[in-house]
């Protein structure tokens, strides 16, 4: 009997312990891109993309991000700002699109929240 209590003591001793809590905080940016011109009749969809890290700045086509270099970055698309924000270790968490149709042209507006680690406490 004493060993099965001892044996019972240890296991909920090692089954405590290997509980560790996950201190990760995260960052979050929300990527937004509007494409229109998506008739028929247009060659050419125009895209256009806006991040905002949450920090009161909203980068725009007008007021592009910079590397760090201090170039303008513009994006050709979506996916060309997706994979620059993924170089620098964001990862999509949620998707989101939908479609606003007017009388000649349509847009898809397309909403992708990122998240990145930021430090562990």
């Amino acid at each position: 009997m004493k060993t099965l209590i001892c044996a019972f003591l240890c296991f909920i001793y090692l089954a405590c312990n290997a509980q560790v809590q996950d201190t990760t905080t995260y960052e979050y940016c929300e990527v937004v891109s509007i494409t229109k011109n998506l008739s028929p009749v247009a060659t050419v969809d125009a895209v256009n993309v806006f991040i905002d890290f949450g920090n009161g700045k909203v980068f725009t086509p007008d007021d592009p991000m910079k590397d760090e270099k201090g170039s303008e970055l513009k994006f050709g698309s979506q996916i060309d700002c997706l994979n620059y924000l993924a170089q620098k270790r964001w990862k999509v968490g949620q998707t989101t699109t939908f479609f606003q149709t007017g009388s000649l042209t349509q847009r898809s507006i397309s909403r992708y929240t990122l998240s990145r680690p930021k430090y562990r406490k």
